[in-house]
């Protein structure tokens, strides 16, 4: 029983490998998926467990010896010649064109609200009313004393006519004595003080008729206009409602022309301007299936740097953006300023990770005669199997550059086959083979490695540089959910049930182990490695 239970810990690194032979097993061996699938790789172990629990009580007796391990299968793709994409990669905000937010210019109730989100509406269209009783008794009011204004204005000038012809006549009786200067002088002087009067009564009447437009103004923005086309969205008005210049009613924007915006260091001004190719990707449930990267142009970029961030933005218009961009969305942009120089090129999942000293390099197929890639668009897995065992060395990798799923490495040929599904397993094998099980780098097997390199035998299955994409742009968390779903229609196929928790993997652990080797074959398990 205890021998059950202690294989089943050890089988955990392959069991999550082999249980999904179509994902990239980088995944599950980067050490970031071995911290984070803590609870996961438990599930494994007590599945395990009771697979063998219950394969001994059908048997009625535990096998006397392990048979021999068959050689793994994984999975390989052939490297290649080439130039890598030198990108920037930034985060962007999607705006529509003219992406503007709607306030009103006076503060009062909302009486009516003449639109909703997602409606087109042209310049200048009616978008809310608000109340305007107080400020069209304004109005009446201002127009009241305009026309007061003009009355007096009309009065003043009367005055004026009027002692304008007194002065005319004072002026034909004084050229002939009849009357003296004196009275001549004192015509003239009333003249101009009722000249001076009907021109301030002019003015009055230009500032009530100012107060007056300024009011009928007021009044006509009462009703709130788009001030460009587009469509609306972000309603944040209801009838009722108390608004002012401060408040934000709806957001109207071109949904035919977008642009987005990306922020740019002062270390790429360096490299990057304006006219450079860009993809722009986003989350892929935001878009249809099978959609791929929008490709544009880097449109604009302002050389003014922000004080505080030194950073500035770069803009890339969208002229005919799909339907389901919208405005607001977060996206990854990718801006490419030039190509590496020549390098073999692997796939990403091709680079593994060493689990003890984290150091990286790629599993080469030494015998590769015979392998050939499948066209593409075929799957592996509908060819026929390849069940020649071949010769797999481990050898430490330097990248050179690395972008769009590709690596440039040093140290390795064009037409060379390398590993990009199965490396954990090909480890744990040469560990076995060079230093017991579990052994870390270095210990009890440095005789059987070539300059640093560990060697294993496997049976390949060759894949096409398509399929391999295909799996690198999988999600982490799609991978861990069908990975799990698996491994739980397994359980329920043999009547046994993975456990839910940490907590109750433990207890179905030591419930079937001697009392003695409860706590050991735990610990095994919760160090996701084999037991001691």
């Amino acid at each position: 029983m205890r021998g059950a239970v202690t294989s089943s810990s050890k089988t955990v690194d392959t069991l999550l490998v082999m249980s999904r032979p179509t994902l990239p097993s980088r995944l599950f061996s980067s050490p970031s998926f071995v911290r984070s699938a803590g609870p996961l790789r438990l599930a494994v172990a007590a599945s395990g467990g009771l697979l063998s629990l219950l394969l001994l009580s059908a048997c009625g007796a535990a096998p006397e010896a392990r048979p021999e391990r068959r050689p793994p299968l994984v999975e390989a793709v052939e490297a290649r010649q080439g130039r890598l994409p030198l990108q920037a990669t930034v985060n962007g905000l999607v705006r529509a064109d003219n992406q503007v937010a709607i306030r009103p210019e006076v503060a009062g109730s909302v009486v009516e609200v003449l639109v909703r989100s997602g409606d087109s509406v042209g310049r200048g269209q009616p978008l809310v009313r608000l109340q305007g009783d107080e400020l069209r008794e304004r109005l009446r009011q201002a127009e009241a004393d305009v026309r007061l204004a003009e009355a007096s204005l009309a009065e003043a000038r009367a005055r004026v006519v009027e002692i304008e012809a007194r002065v005319r006549r004072t002026r034909a009786l004084a050229a002939e004595d009849l009357v003296s200067v004196q009275n001549l002088e004192v015509a003239e002087a009333q003249l101009g003080a009722l000249e001076a009067s009907a021109a301030q009564a002019a003015a009055r009447v230009d500032q009530a008729r100012a107060t007056a437009e300024e009011r009928r103004s007021a009044l006509t923005k009462t009703v709130v206009r788009a001030p460009v086309a587009g469509r609306v969205g972000q309603r944040q008005v209801e009838v009722g409602q108390r608004v002012d210049s401060g408040s934000v009613l709806f957001l109207v924007g071109n949904l035919d022309e977008m642009r987005v915006e990306v922020p740019l260091t002062e270390a790429m001004l360096g490299r990057v301007e304006a006219g450079m190719p860009v993809e722009v990707v986003t989350d892929e449930d935001a878009v249809p299936s099978g959609t791929g990267p929008l490709t544009a142009r880097l449109s604009r970029v302002s050389p003014f740097l922000a004080e505080e961030s030194f950073t500035t933005v770069g803009e890339i218009d969208l002229d005919d953006p799909p339907a389901w961009l919208r405005p607001g969305m977060f996206v990854t942009v990718r801006i490419f300023y030039g190509e590496s120089a020549p390098a073999t090129l692997v796939p990403a999942s091709a680079l593994w990770e060493e689990p003890a000293s984290g150091q990286q390099g790629i599993f080469s197929v030494l015998e590769s005669q015979g392998l050939v890639a499948p066209a593409e668009g075929v799957s592996p897995a509908d060819l026929e199997p390849d069940e020649r065992v071949r010769r797999v060395v481990f050898r430490p990798a330097r990248v050179l550059a690395e972008g769009g799923g590709e690596v440039g490495v040093a140290g390795l040929a064009a037409g060379e086959w390398v590993v990009t599904l199965g490396q954990q397993m090909l480890w744990q094998q040469a560990e076995d083979a060079t230093g017991g099980e579990g052994a870390e780098v270095g210990e009890g097997g440095s005789a059987a490695r070539e300059a640093g390199s560990a060697m294993a035998r496997a049976r390949v299955r060759p894949t096409s540089w398509q399929r391999v994409r295909q799996l690198q742009e999988l999600q982490r968390e799609d991978l861990l959910e069908d990975f799990l779903a698996k491994q739980q229609r397994v359980a329920a196929a043999l009547g046994a049930e993975i456990p839910a928790s940490e907590d109750e993997v433990i207890r179905v652990l030591k419930a079937g182990e001697p009392s003695d080797a409860g706590s050991g074959a735990s610990a095994g398990a919760n160090a996701g490695g084999p037991a001691p």
